[in-house]
């Protein structure tokens, strides 16, 4: 279940948990989401681990703001792609239920106007291809060939190249060359 609410909900019915703090996106500059694979990875471990335990439905709540809807969103719908194998159009089926939409587009980090957006729609359908393709697969050790969370993390760390795999042995991601550091 999901639940937008500026006060923290109580019901003895629910597992309830937040992720407004845990899962904060930190913008690099005017930029906005998505969370990478390693908060995804992170969110959908802890959310197994909840379900686990608890014979209580989970309740995922989130401040009411766009950027907190946004990234709840996101990342539960990810769950349900990930852990439930679900495509994107049904991951995303209850949340296209809101009206007004409260989700907002993700941009990049450029300093210029944005003029191309992502949606929460575009990184499960992304999300849910890379399934398809046995390039993301969570439930397996990465001796396996399952998602590496450590490695992933230590290189998520600026201090140590701030790079991803992008294609698996192929192909690298890292920032880019700026005046101070060419």
């Amino acid at each position: 279940y999901f639940m937008v609410t500026d006060d923290r909900p109580s019901n003895p019915e629910f597992l309830m948990f937040s992720v407004d703090e845990n899962y904060n996106y930190v913008p690099f500059n005017k930029d906005f989401g998505p969370h990478n694979l390693g908060v995804v990875h992170h969110f959908w471990l802890e959310s197994r681990k909840l379900l686990a335990k608890s014979t209580k439905p989970l309740l995922l709540f989130c401040r009411n703001s766009s950027s907190y809807i946004t990234n709840a969103a996101f990342l539960l719908a990810s769950f349900l792609v990930i852990e439930e194998n679900m495509t994107a159009e049904e991951a995303w089926k209850p949340f296209g239920k809101f009206s007004p939409s409260p989700f907002s587009e993700y941009v990049d980090v450029s300093d210029g106007p944005h003029d191309f957006t992502l949606s929460i729609f575009d990184c499960l359908s992304a999300i849910h291809k890379a399934r398809s393709l046995r390039m993301l697969e969570f439930s397996k050790p990465p001796q396996e060939g399952g998602f590496d969370i450590e490695f992933y993390d230590h290189f998520d760390d600026p201090q140590n190249g701030d790079l991803h795999f992008l294609v698996p042995g192929r192909f690298i991601g890292f920032k880019g060359p700026n005046s101070e550091n060419p």
